[in-house]
């Protein structure tokens, strides 16, 4: 994205990455999912700092916002949309489901009815369905509710591969799927790809992600690394969330 906006239905390889001061030659770029309150110019200038502290050419899927209450609310809606899907799909059960009720029908409804009706979700669902499509890996870094917005994608993006291709290529196209959140906010992930998450034990957000004490799955050999940073020195309204917060505690590749 950089300095230009394309849109959702742009093919990624179109999409001319930001690059890194201090690049790993021959990298594929990584695609950013952002979190709340990110309008179009604060992403566009902050990729050239997430390119830096990664060292990898970066892309950013834009997660646009509607203001505080608005974007909270549609976070609200997505982690509604997240678990109702992941139900349908099976890739959790009723028994390991927040709020276990024997409400099907209720579930079978939300995983079918967009309620947020994010559409970052609908174009990264395309960019994961295509990249695997053409045998391409795709990797994502993903921050607060852009955490939420992967996890649906990836869920929605197997099930259009599933129609598509046998449950043995289904697997392995999953399997090259590598994703990175960075104080997300999605509790439940589904199995497959190949996950580091971050977790600041000073950051206060995570406490709706995986620092919850139960009714979490982070996907099936997750990496769970925890740390404790109050983003002293990052320039943010609130620095332990900020995603320059984590990258400083990225592990190696």
């Amino acid at each position: 994205m950089g300095k230009s906006v394309f849109g959702g239905a742009t093919p990624l390889s179109s999409v001319p990455a930001v690059q890194p001061r201090l690049e790993k030659k021959g990298a594929a770029p990584v695609l950013f999912v952002n979190g709340i309150r990110t309008s179009l110019t604060r992403q566009a200038d902050a990729l050239e700092d997430i390119a830096d502290a990664l060292e990898l050419p970066v892309v950013g899927l834009h997660n646009a916002t509607a203001g505080a209450a608005g974007d909270v609310l549609q976070t609200l809606q997505d982690k509604i949309n997240g678990l109702a899907s992941d139900l349908v799909s099976h890739s959790i059960t009723f028994d390991t489901a927040m709020f276990a009720l024997h409400l099907e029908p209720v579930v079978a409804w939300l995983g079918t009815t967009d309620l947020s009706g994010n559409l970052a979700v609908a174009s990264l669902k395309k960019v994961i369905h295509d990249q695997l499509a053409a045998g391409q890996p795709v990797h994502l870094v993903c921050h607060s509710q852009g955490a939420l917005i992967t996890a649906r994608a990836i869920v929605e993006a197997r099930a259009q591969l599933e129609a598509e291709l046998s449950p043995v290529e289904v697997v392995k196209a999953i399997r090259t799927i590598r994703v990175e959140s960075l104080g997300g906010v999605a509790t439940t992930w589904p199995d497959g790809p190949q996950y580091v998450h971050y977790v600041n034990e000073m950051d206060l957000v995570t406490r709706a992600g995986l620092r919850q004490p139960t009714h979490v799955r982070p996907g099936v050999g997750a990496r769970i690394v925890r740390f404790s940073d109050d983003g002293k020195g990052v320039t943010s309204s609130y620095p332990p969330h900020s995603p320059l917060t984590y990258l400083r505690h990225r592990v190696a590749d």
